[in-house]
């Protein structure tokens, strides 16, 4: 079987619902840098259809420093942050409230959004939760990766914006969690289709 036709399964139902999260952060470093915003949208594990979304801009935990590249993607500063922020222990209980703990977590670099969320979760008291969350993921990311690989981009999908201009979805210069979330989950049904095509072509 092609490469292609392995990965087209992707198309089939997948084993739970697919949680796209996407964390806005003040660093690169969850050791010393805070979560700002959580931005997550819950995909019906069959037809990856939206079936609840929701976001939440969060006080910057007792940490120090902030990376000056992460802060202008999101265009929030510290000042809007501490006014509108909710306390984060606030945010994760409700995040919980939500989505519980039964899926499977997706992102772009979806790592990264993986490592914040688990510290988050250890400052709020939660980390046990994380650990009965599916230690799965789905990387989109590595799947744009894999169809550049195969010819399907001839252009960089090195970074979300870049994929969005390969794809044609529009997207806002700053950032934001939920606008990035549902973006990503748009971008993955794309991929997921692309992947299907080619491997009825091949």
């Amino acid at each position: 079987m092609s490469a292609f036709g392995v990965l087209s399964q992707l198309s089939a139902p997948f084993p739970k619902d697919l949680l796209v999260l996407d964390l806005e952060t003040t660093g690169t470093d969850p050791s010393v840098h805070s979560t700002i915003e959580i931005g997550a949208v819950l995909l019906d594990r069959n037809t990856l259809e939206e079936k609840k979304a929701w976001s939440a801009v969060i006080k910057r935990q007792e940490k120090n420093g902030t990376n000056r590249q992460s802060m202008a993607l999101h265009g929030k500063s510290l000042g809007e942050i501490r006014k509108t922020g909710k306390d984060a222990k606030e945010a994760v209980e409700e995040f919980l409230d939500n989505f519980g703990t039964d899926y499977l977590l997706a992102g772009w670099n979806v790592g990264f959004d993986v490592q914040f969320f688990r510290a988050l979760l250890r400052h709020t008291g939660y980390v046990g939760v994380f650990d009965a969350i599916d230690y799965h993921r789905l990387d989109v990311w590595s799947l744009a990766q894999f169809l550049k690989s195969m010819g399907v981009f001839h252009s960089d999908v090195s970074s979300l914006s870049c994929l969005c201009e390969q794809l044609g979805l529009p997207r806002s210069k700053t950032h934001s969690g939920l606008e990035d979330a549902r973006i990503t989950a748009t971008a993955l049904r794309k991929l997921i289709e692309l992947i299907s095509r080619q491997a009825v072509t091949v």
